[in-house]
């Protein structure tokens, strides 16, 4: 009798079918190597699928909530969550996005034998509530992230995408990481041509973490300047919240939205443009940026640097004040020899060090010792 596939349970919020994000685009990447592989059994829960989604090699499950309860927070799927898990019974919980998903794989793990390796996909995710409200003034909702903590504490395997993360989850929750693990993408299939007129994108989605205003502004302060286009890729956020800088975007003639985009066409335009702007105030490690360094492009930031990547100048640059980040985007405005050197040492950076042998890294954690 042939022995049963060890199952491999993957637990988002969302499948990236639903909502396309870098811990999703992440997920992706990592699933369809597994698929090649063929040693597990694998299921996707989440909560947000694109009902006409159809998986290949693995299966695909929706978390339901109440409509107006899943306001509440994530909190609320904790019974259906459980009772899914328990149907599967899985051996191996993979869980990446913090949120009390977080917390309830490890409860369920704890008492049914199975392991929870979590994937931190954000410095948000290793800095406890009370720092976030004080750096950030905001933060994840209160019982999200204590559930959430529960998971942190007790998961079996955690991984990070930076050494910064590893020190915050030990300074901050007394853990030791089991192994850090930078983002992979797969190698750009596009051609890199760039235009005369030069292209600075911003690619993200509208809200408050992401800054988007910033980048906006930059575009009206640069207004003067010919033969300089700019461009936001993402989703266009909350109405509320958003939509008098929408106003303010289509009255400007130098700057364009265009929206939320296939991963295909997003590639395609950065293979196009010239420089990656990001004006986060925090991340874990954006994959916008491998995606800029591997088609030449530069990144300029507002403050992430993340573990000191930019600190040298060769693949960017990082300002941690508006006027410093603006100061670098013209220089490299400025000056084509700086920005295509850049450009051919960001893309040797990227092919060394983020590319999709990395995730064999990430499969060996989660094999553990099956």
């Amino acid at each position: 009798m042939q022995k049963r596939k060890k199952r491999l349970c993957f637990l988002l919020p969302s499948h990236y079918s639903g909502i396309f994000g870098g811990a999703q685009y992440q997920a992706k990447v990592l699933l369809e190597e597994l698929v090649k592989r063929d040693e597990y059994e694998i299921y996707y829960l989440a909560r947000n699928i694109d009902p006409d989604y159809k998986p290949e090699g693995y299966t695909i499950l929706k978390i339901p909530s109440n409509r107006y309860l899943k306001r509440l927070g994530f909190f609320v799927d904790c019974p259906i969550l459980l009772r899914m898990l328990k149907k599967i019974s899985p051996d191996v919980i993979y869980q990446r996005g913090f949120t009390s998903y977080t917390g309830y794989a490890a409860y369920y793990a704890k008492r049914h034998e199975a392991r929870l390796v979590f994937h931190i996909a954000s410095d948000f995710d290793v800095i406890p509530y009370g720092e976030l409200k004080k750096q950030h003034s905001f933060s994840v909702p209160f019982i999200e992230k204590k559930i959430g903590e529960f998971g942190l504490r007790q998961a079996d395997s955690l991984i990070t995408q930076t050494r910064v993360q590893s020190d915050l989850l030990k300074s901050n929750y007394g853990r030791d990481v089991t192994a850090i693990v930078k983002n992979f993408h797969p190698m750009p299939d596009e051609i890199v041509e760039k235009k005369d007129t030069i292209k600075i994108i911003w690619v993200a989605n509208f809200k408050r973490v992401k800054r988007p205003e910033l980048f906006v502004r930059l575009a009206k302060d640069l207004q003067h300047l010919e033969n300089v286009e700019f461009l936001m890729i993402g989703r266009a956020g909350d109405e509320s919240l958003y939509g008098n800088l929408h106003q303010e975007i289509g009255e400007m003639n130098n700057l364009m939205f265009v929206g939320e985009q296939s991963q295909a066409d997003v590639n395609r335009i950065i293979a196009s443009a010239h420089i990656l702007v990001n004006t986060s105030l925090l991340e874990g490690f954006p994959n916008t940026f491998i995606q800029a360094w591997m088609r030449k492009v530069p990144v300029v930031t507002a403050g992430v640097n993340s573990d000191g990547l930019f600190n040298d100048g060769s693949i960017g640059f990082c300002g941690n004040t508006y006027e410093k980040m603006k100061g670098y985007i013209m220089q490299l405005i400025q000056n084509e020899s700086l920005r295509v050197d850049i450009g051919e040492c960001a893309q040797n950076y990227a092919f060394k060090e983020h590319t999709i042998t990395n995730a064999d890294k990430l499969i060996s954690v989660i094999r553990g010792s099956d």
